[in-house]
């Protein structure tokens, strides 16, 4: 029994709502609904709200239903002017099932697009796009991807983005096919499988020919025969993101907790005297605990024989089993406290070095790169650091060191001539930001008009 002392009448209602929807009892809430109806209680919007996200399903919305969405959000705004976001959000999702969902548009004014979430943001896009509003879609889209990065989150989007040109403008299916392609280079969207699939069934069915493709490192298309575009920053655009990532990583940030003023400044003292360097290496990540640093000697030797300039920053424990290195021509040694985090140090020397630095480390700065605020900044570091980090690994099997080159074209979707190369994450991985290139691509090639 709820003790009515504790939980209010109106919050009872809300509950049994919850309970009905969450044990998927459409018509045992809709019965509560009428028996309160009839007998004069009047429910608050957070109940009718409740009752509406009996409508977030796949099935259609059917005339009746259509009208009782209009008529319950109805009394939910003229309740109150300016509608709860605990509200609107399902109020939004019920009306996009209904010829009445433009209402939605006027929702979202006033800077309230970014608070409903992606979502509801969906909805209203599917919404759009069924009811042949692309254009409205569209924007919408885009300000998704602008705002929240999340459209890779939605299949049902391209669905109905598909299904629309598909039955109802056939005639405009490979410009709209290539207006989604270049809103993912925009972007830089790696859409997950199960959208490209659609993609490509749509396309093969249209004239397209579509194939999945192994796009490896240097970057050619054994399908086509093309090469994808090769991935460069130029100095302008390096001494905007060296600035961009310094002042963050340096001087922004909580740094100090794993190291102290007089350290970093002595490693900025001992950078600016030495600099540029050619490779930056992560001693601490090479070693991974090995006493002989066997692993960390190879790859030194490596570069050296490359007549490259050497820096290894190192941690203190780490002295006695490389410190050798300080005796090579062009080769330097950085060591660190034993609990200084490594990161913003390996940052700073390649950065400092110059556009041409590259770094070897198997740490891809997650942290760093969600402390960048601008998005174009984020996007530029990406770049940089797919263009000049060297990963590494052991292969038992051949028993030696697998040095793994930078990459050099972009990993993000393409057009070559009448080819479009459009790269694609397996879809468990949605909700991840990658950090490292995928090597799964489709091939798309439009037909020839």
């Amino acid at each position: 029994m709820i003790n009515k002392h504790v939980v209010s009448e109106q919050a009872v209602d809300t509950r049994i709502l919850d309970m009905c929807i969450k044990q998927r009892k459409p018509q045992v809430a809709k019965a509560y609904l009428r028996c309160l109806e009839s007998n004069g209680y009047a429910l608050n919007i957070y109940a009718l709200s409740k009752y509406l996200e009996l409508y977030l399903r796949e099935e259609p919305t059917s005339d009746s239903e259509e009208h009782e969405i209009i008529s319950i959000f109805d009394r939910i705004e003229k309740e109150c002017k300016y509608i709860p976001l605990v509200t609107l959000r399902p109020c939004i999702a019920a009306l996009c099932r209904t010829y009445k969902w433009e209402k939605t548009l006027e929702l979202i004014k006033d800077n309230r697009m970014k608070e409903i979430g992606s979502t509801a943001l969906s909805f209203i896009i599917i919404a759009a796009f069924k009811h042949g509003n692309v254009s409205t879609g569209l924007k919408l889209l885009y300000e998704m991807d602008d705002l929240l990065m999340a459209s890779n989150k939605y299949p049902s989007m391209y669905d109905a983005y598909l299904n629309h040109y598909v039955e109802k403008e056939p005639e405009k299916f490979d410009k709209a096919v290539t207006k989604i392609f270049k809103f993912w280079k925009q972007f830089d969207t790696v859409p997950i499988k199960g959208i490209v699939d659609k993609f490509m069934n749509a396309c093969n069915k249209a004239g397209w020919v579509a194939n999945y493709v192994t796009i490896k490192r240097d970057g050619n298309c054994h399908r086509c025969s093309k090469q994808l575009s090769q991935m460069t920053i130029d100095d302008t655009i390096f001494k905007k993101l060296a600035k961009s990532v310094l002042s963050k990583t340096l001087v922004e940030t909580d740094i100090f907790r794993s190291t102290t003023p007089e350290e970093l400044n002595k490693f900025k003292n001992f950078i600016h005297k030495t600099k540029p360097y050619d490779i930056v290496i992560d001693g601490l990540n090479v070693t991974r605990g090995q006493a002989d640093c066997i692993w960390l000697k190879e790859l030194v030797n490596h570069f050296s024989q490359d007549n490259k300039k050497i820096l290894v920053i190192a941690r203190q424990h780490m002295y006695p089993a490389s410190k050798w290195i300080s005796t090579m021509e062009n080769a330097y040694i950085y060591f660190l406290q034993n609990i200084t985090q490594d990161d913003p140090y390996i940052l700073y020397a390649t950065l400092m070095s110059g556009v041409n630095a590259k770094f070897l480390s198997f740490d891809f700065f997650r942290q760093h790169i969600h402390k960048i605020e601008s998005r174009s900044m984020r996007k530029i570091f990406r770049r940089w650091q797919y263009t000049h980090q060297y990963l590494w690994h052991y292969d038992t099997s051949a028993g030696k060191l697998i040095l793994e080159r930078p990459w050099l074209y972009e990993p993000y979707p393409q057009c070559n001539e009448t080819n479009w190369h459009i790269p694609y994450r397996m879809d468990s991985e949605k909700s991840k930001l990658l950090y490292r290139p995928v090597d799964t691509w489709v091939c798309f090639q439009a037909p020839q008009k």
